[in-house]
């Protein structure tokens, strides 16, 4: 998401701010952040949505707190977390990450101010009345990504236009898959091209779709977008490399994670922890022994070659 998007959201909060804060009584406005996705993956965007508090006049820190709530992709910690949120009495919630938070923060509350940045349409979720007057207590943005699927598949097939089966990645717990997925679809049948579902609940799911990929006769791969995908990017691209068929993503830090850079340590520990998890225990060694050449002192590139050094020896 783009710092001048975060901005234009934080501007409608601001507003709202004063109102909240003379009801909870406290000295500085606090802001409820809920999340589907993990810290790390969506640092820049944080970075983005700092800047844009910043902008707008609040400091985190000085002037105004954040409670951050992340569900690492597990949409069934999201009602337990708002709730939460509401029991503190926060001035707004902002809610990202797809679009499974929105609707479980508009459940938790009528009163506190919601404020969504979304991927899908908030009139179809059943977020707004409408674009021009959301009406009840939130508002938002949404850049509609998750509607891209069909676009996704047409560059795909200027790719590989000689494929006909294609290998469409999903996370069936992502409220949006069903609308994604039939979009999909039926650019595949004006296409004349078959879509393979593969479903993926976990990082542990991952692996054992792309061990299913690998064994079916399809030529190409298109990852759904989605928050769980965007905390496994790095192992999603590393596999869907290794099965040396065309591949589309749906945001930029896939293409990145397949750059392997040879002077990073944390590169070549990243691509061996993949092959680890894929028991391909003599590759992985071979990247964590480049990592520890790199940095001998590296404690995580020491740690694991221990355990894929002893799982080799096991087999």
């Amino acid at each position: 998401m783009l710092r001048r998007e975060f901005l234009g959201v934080l501007a409608g909060a601001a507003a709202v701010w004063p109102l909240a804060v003379g009801a909870q009584n406290t000295a500085i406005p606090v802001v409820g952040f809920l999340h589907s996705g993990t810290a790390e993956p969506y640092a820049k965007r944080v970075a983005a949505f700092r800047q844009g508090l910043s902008e707008a006049g609040f400091v985190e820190g000085k002037s105004v707190a954040v409670e951050y709530r992340w569900a690492d992709g597990n949409y069934a910690r999201l009602p337990e977390m708002a709730r939460d949120l509401v029991r503190r009495n926060v001035a707004v919630i902002f809610t990202g990450g797809g679009v499974a938070s929105a609707p479980i923060a508009k459940a938790a509350t009528d009163k506190i101010p919601i404020v969504f940045a979304s991927g899908n349409d908030p009139i179809a979720d059943g977020l707004v009345k409408s674009m021009a007057r959301p009406d009840g207590n939130i508002t938002g943005v949404s850049f509609l990504t998750q509607m891209l699927g069909a676009k996704r598949l047409g560059f795909l097939n200027l790719l590989a236009p000689s494929v006909t089966d294609v290998a469409v990645v999903v996370n069936p717990n992502n409220p949006s898959v069903k609308t994604g997925l039939d979009e999909i679809q039926a650019a595949a049948r004006s296409s004349k091209r078959t879509v393979h579902i593969f479903e993926a609940r976990t990082a542990h799911e991952i692996d054992l779709v792309f061990d299913a990929i690998s064994r079916q006769r399809v030529g190409a791969i298109l990852i759904h977008s989605d928050p769980l995908f965007t905390i496994s990017h790095a192992q999603l691209a590393t596999l869907g490399t290794r099965t040396s068929k065309p591949a589309i993503y749906p945001a930029r830090e896939y293409a990145e994670a397949i750059r392997l850079n040879p002077h990073h340590a944390t590169s070549h520990i990243n691509f061996g922890v993949v092959l680890f998890r894929q028991n391909h225990f003599a590759e992985a060694i071979q990247q964590f022994e480049a990592a520890r050449q790199i940095e001998p002192t590296n404690a995580a590139a020491t740690d694991y070659l221990r355990q894929a050094t002893a799982r080799r020896n096991q087999k």
